[in-house]
């Protein structure tokens, strides 16, 4: 390791060890500031990014919360705006939240929705493109500006409410449930799946033909017109993009 490198390796560490640092890299003092500073601008950036995750648990646990997280899971990629993937998987082991697990799925709603905002286009495959395409060789894949999360609670009613500004709403009856959230252009929609819909966009993979896939999946359910169903609500939410199998398939 070169000399600036290795200087730069351990002013990073310095910054997460308080009252600690070499002497080479400046003043406790200063390097206090210096790591507050970075600290601050962390718990705002988190904040930023969840904004309906810190106003169901308030200012003040957010921040706490968020201080504690910055603490223990520094960032790994300098790019600050994808900060914070691994939040929902810490409010999961928080005791305090025990009866508000909810908040976890909330959480994993807005980390996919900034995912998919970054993620590049693609065009969507057709119900006209699949009509003319063999199955047997056709290789499909989820656009890459969507993603699928399985929340443990039915929170359609309570993100809806946030989303207008008010956390009012209280958690559904349903129980368990799959959410797509998906990016065209500059909209993003979040949409409430059937078990066999997540199931198949779940299962369609670039390295298989969508026709095998199809076939895997109806030999596990009763009805093969669900299945059917399932592929028309992935094509009409424009879910599906033809792909490129990689060269060792």
């Amino acid at each position: 390791m070169s000399g600036l490198a290795d200087w730069q390796q351990r002013f990073v560490d310095a910054m997460q060890r308080p009252g600690k640092a070499d002497a080479d890299l400046g003043q406790l003092n200063g390097l206090d500031v210096y790591r507050n500073n970075i600290r601050t601008s962390l718990i705002a950036a988190l904040g930023e990014a969840y904004p309906h995750t810190r106003q169901l648990l308030g200012e003040r646990f957010f921040d706490t919360m968020a201080n504690d997280h910055v603490l223990e899971s520094p960032p790994t990629d300098p790019r600050l705006n994808r900060y914070g993937r691994d939040l929902a998987e810490r409010l999961d082991t928080l005791p305090s939240l025990e009866n508000y697990c909810f908040v976890g799925d909330i959480c994993r709603l807005e980390c996919a929705r900034l995912e998919v905002s970054r993620a590049a286009e693609a065009p969507a495959l057709t119900p006209e493109q699949l009509a003319e395409l063999n199955l047997e060789s056709l290789h499909a894949s989820p656009l890459p500006a969507s993603r699928h999360v399985h929340c443990r609670h039915d929170v359609e009613a309570l993100w809806h409410s946030l989303e207008q500004g008010s956390p009012t709403a209280s958690l559904g009856h349903g129980g368990p449930g799959d959410w797509l959230i998906l990016r065209h252009q500059q909209r993003v929609r979040l949409t409430r799946l059937d078990s066999t819909t997540a199931q198949l966009y779940c299962s369609i993979s670039p390295d298989q033909p969508l026709g095998d896939i199809l076939e895997a999946l109806m030999a596990e359910l009763d009805s093969p017109d669900t299945l059917g169903m399932a592929l028309g609500n992935l094509l009409a939410l424009g879910a599906l993009t033809i792909a490129t199998p990689s060269a060792d398939t």
